[in-house]
């Protein structure tokens, strides 16, 4: 029997060496920084993904405050971030400022998690954190893009809308409001069919939906009512936009007013025709 305990105890011993070993090299080559500490905020690891992030090598900062990446002003944080790891609490992707040696800062991700011993005790707190300023950047960009977007979509002379893939309006520019006197929520549903000529309403969700489902540029021409209830005709056209893999994603159309190019169209039919 005892041969067998101590194979065993070998066995275990090794595996338990193997995933310590897989663990050590996840730390070691993580692209977060991945720190652990006391319950008091006092260093007790740090990767090499923390000192290229902050600075600081292992024995610079090993031993020393936590609160020494945090900027003064935000040194709250970490009391309110050691209340809850002491009753056992996560925090979890938690988006602040952190401070590297150099006095710099820079927008972090921060995750921090209890480390208990084998009794449970908390003993002490594990720490991810991860530079976010690329993400912070690329947001940025896309809010100027989408700014830039609305002030042009919202100051042409067309009424212009969006869809997603299926068809169903996500978004109506200012002009559409101005002349239809509608708000989003009228049109959501059915309400945009208040809006159309009952004589036109039918032939025009059976054009559009042929194109919803072949995913062709869609045109057509048909009259739509103004806040004022007056039937304008207009020129409508939507184009399909589609992903990196060519799946349509959104519908981007919008509405021309050619009543008076139809009215003059008319009255040189009824002219020719009259000679």
């Amino acid at each position: 029997i005892a041969p067998e305990m101590a194979m065993k105890k070998h066995s275990s011993d090794t595996a338990l060496q193997v995933a310590n070993g897989h663990l050590a090299a996840i730390v070691r080559s993580s692209s977060d920084a991945i720190i652990s500490k006391t319950t008091r905020g006092i260093v007790l690891s740090w990767n090499a993904a923390a000192e290229r992030m902050f600075g600081y090598s292992p024995d610079e900062i090993i031993g020393k405050s936590i609160r020494t990446l945090i900027p003064a002003d935000r040194q709250q944080e970490e009391d309110e971030i050691l209340a809850k790891i002491t009753i056992g609490a996560e925090v979890k992707n938690f988006e602040t400022i952190r401070v590297r040696k150099d006095g710099s800062s820079f927008p972090a991700s921060v995750t921090v998690s209890p480390i208990h011993d084998v009794d449970g005790r908390i003993i002490g707190a594990s720490k991810i954190v991860r530079d976010i300023t690329e993400n912070i950047e690329n947001v940025r960009k896309l809010q100027e893009g989408e700014d830039r977007f609305r002030a042009i979509a919202d100051n042409i002379a067309q009424l212009a809308w969006m869809t997603d893939e299926d068809g169903n309006v996500t978004w109506y520019n200012h002009r559409w409001y101005e002349y239809t006197g509608k708000t989003f929520e009228d049109m959501n549903g059915a309400g945009w069919r208040s809006v159309h000529h009952p004589d036109h309403i039918d032939s025009v969700i059976q054009r559009i939906t042929e194109h919803w489902r072949s995913g062709e540029p869609w045109e057509d021409t048909f009259p739509l009512r103004s806040a004022s209830g007056e039937y304008r005709w207009f020129l409508s056209r939507a184009l399909p936009i589609r992903d990196s893999k060519g799946a349509i994603v959104q519908w981007f159309g919008s509405n021309t007013d050619i009543t008076e190019q139809k009215e003059r169209e008319e009255l040189v039919e009824l002219l020719l025709a009259e000679v």
